[in-house]
């Protein structure tokens, strides 16, 4: 696709396919760190390698050494980090909040509380404090929580779901892009070449690793998460990046279309990958400030993200093979983009 001179965005009569943009057509498209029981004393400490050892009849698991899996709440399997109980959940909810720096990027990315639990102040303390940290609160079957925490643990009703990273949340990162956008407006320049990767539906957490490390290594400035429908950001998907997750952004958002329309009026482009896309993506012109979006491996991108989409384009597949890896779909498109933009 094209711009005019102005550099204006086209409507929508003006995309075709012929021009290589928008395609109208729809498509569906933890180690266990096992503590003992201790009566006498309670309390969080942090250890000097990042782990904390908590003491209380409450339990602390963390990432699980065994073959033992967890299950997020896409059904996609995963090695998360948990913590359970009541008391230690709360602990972990209050250094959350009395700790606001980068020396710890340990997080809670989501709570699980079991349906018709019995309030108690611990409980209502949970539910204050995740809504003060923005934490999302899902209410689950009583033997969900059972198998997640396996092995017999007493969850007293509560699990939550530790990140290894610390997540940025979309409204904070918008504001340091929008402000980035300005000083380079400043100097004379745009945001031409600037790349965003947006996940959606892409529920292995081995894929969102894989993704992440392709992104970091050809320079793309953030990765956008969806909270719900994926997989979150757990150790096996710290593991699979190969540490490139500790050098890039990850935003979590809410409502991916949402996302993509504050993105667009600050002047980026949404290219959505699709196997079944008219266009390839080596003959759209990807010299812009572009977010990629990709799916999974079976629905692709969800209808109505792929109408918010501004280019659709696929990849041309030669072999008898019908579609790629999300990852590597992704991993080829970024590509394309880096050469495009690269003087």
């Amino acid at each position: 696709m094209s711009r005019d001179n102005s550099g204006k965005r086209p409507n929508r009569s003006q995309r075709n396919d012929s021009t290589g943009g928008f395609n109208k057509g729809r498509s569906d498209g933890s180690g266990d760190y096992k503590k003992r029981r201790d009566e006498s004393a309670g309390g969080f400490n942090k250890r000097r390698d990042g782990s904390f050892d908590y003491r209380d009849n409450a339990r602390y698991d963390g990432p699980r050494q065994d073959s033992q899996t967890e299950t997020s709440d896409t059904g996609s399997e995963s090695r998360d980090l948990i913590v359970f109980g009541r008391n230690t959940v709360v602990s972990f909810l209050e250094r959350m909040r009395d700790e606001e720096t980068e020396d710890n990027p340990q997080e809670i990315n989501k709570i699980f509380l079991a349906e018709g639990n019995a309030p108690d102040e611990r409980i209502n303390k949970i539910k204050h404090l995740a809504h003060k940290l923005k934490i999302p609160v899902v209410n689950c079957h009583n033997n969900k929580l059972d198998y997640m925490v396996q092995a017999g643990g007493r969850h007293q009703g509560v699990v939550a779901q530790v990140s290894p990273i610390k997540l940025l949340e979309f409204g904070e990162w918008l504001t340091r892009l929008d402000g980035e956008k300005s000083e380079r407006e400043a100097q004379g320049l745009t945001l031409d070449g600037f790349l965003i990767v947006a996940l959606d539906s892409v529920e292995d957490p081995r894929n969102v690793g894989a993704i992440i490390r392709s992104a970091e290594a050809q320079g793309v400035r953030a990765v956008l998460v969806p909270e719900r429908r994926a997989a979150q950001i757990t150790e096996t998907v710290a593991k699979t990046s190969a540490g490139a997750i500790a050098h890039i952004p990850i935003v979590r958002i809410v409502n991916l279309v949402r996302c993509l329309e504050n993105l667009k009026e600050l002047g980026f482009w949404i290219l959505g990958l699709a196997a079944d896309a008219q266009a390839p993506i080596y003959k759209m012109d990807l010299q812009r400030a572009l977010v990629i979006v990709v799916g999974s491996e079976g629905k692709g991108i969800r209808p109505l993200v792929k109408e918010t989409c501004d280019l659709i384009g696929a990849i041309p597949l030669d072999g008898k093979t019908e579609s790629l890896n999300a990852s590597v779909a992704l991993g080829i498109a970024v590509y394309e983009a880096c050469r495009q933009n690269t003087k």
